[in-house]
């Protein structure tokens, strides 16, 4: 049996002497579409942290296209102490994918930048909330298509305010200590005095 087309190397791989996209095979091959844009990719508009997709609806099989100059990003709901592993498969040949992890503020948390097939991004929780995945194809023109898989690992998520009195937002939800009620208004150190005589 011969092997399959490769849509993108220039070589008649399976011996039908169709190359590329000229070969029935590659049809689909996003190499071989009239066109590369958004149009193409099911998850737009998703150029922002404002339009962002959540990650959570995106199944692993599901495929998103990388588009030169125009970014894709997702949003990813994480805890503090959680670990987050990020998936994204592509094939190198059609294009240099690269992501990165940011906040709510824009800084990188972490990211992936290889130039080969795949990036992944392992990372824990620094907050509670959620962050952004960024997928970018590295090239001034043309596009790659890829898939995502975001998973977090809640088993050391921090849920609750941990201490009442070191000045520290422990579960990562913006309240400190006795004034993160939810957790610690029903704790003793942070009831108000009732008795200013004692």
């Amino acid at each position: 049996m011969p092997p399959f087309e490769d849509c993108t190397n220039g070589v008649d791989d399976d011996g039908d002497t169709r190359t590329d996209c000229a070969d029935d095979e590659c049809t689909a091959h996003v190499a071989c579409r009239p066109s590369c844009g958004d149009a193409l990719d099911p998850f737009e508009p998703n150029d922002d942290a404002g339009s962002a997709t959540d990650a959570a609806t995106v199944a692993p099989t599901d495929t998103a296209i990388a588009v030169a100059g125009d970014p894709d990003v997702f949003s990813i709901a994480v805890c503090r102490g959680g670990v987050l592993t990020v998936e994204v498969r592509f094939a190198h040949a059609g294009g240099d994918i690269d992501v990165e992890l940011v906040g709510a503020d824009g800084g990188r948390l972490a990211g992936s930048w290889s130039a080969d097939d795949d990036e992944q991004v392992v990372w824990t929780g620094d907050r509670r909330g959620n962050v952004y995945l960024v997928v970018g194809l590295y090239a001034s023109e043309g596009c790659n298509e890829y898939t995502l898989e975001a998973s977090l690992d809640v088993a050391s998520c921090i849920w609750n305010e941990t201490a009442f009195d070191d000045g520290v937002d422990d579960d990562g939800d913006g309240w400190t200590d006795c004034a993160d009620a939810a957790d610690c208004g029903a704790d003793p150190y942070c009831a108000p005095e009732s008795d200013c005589l004692d």
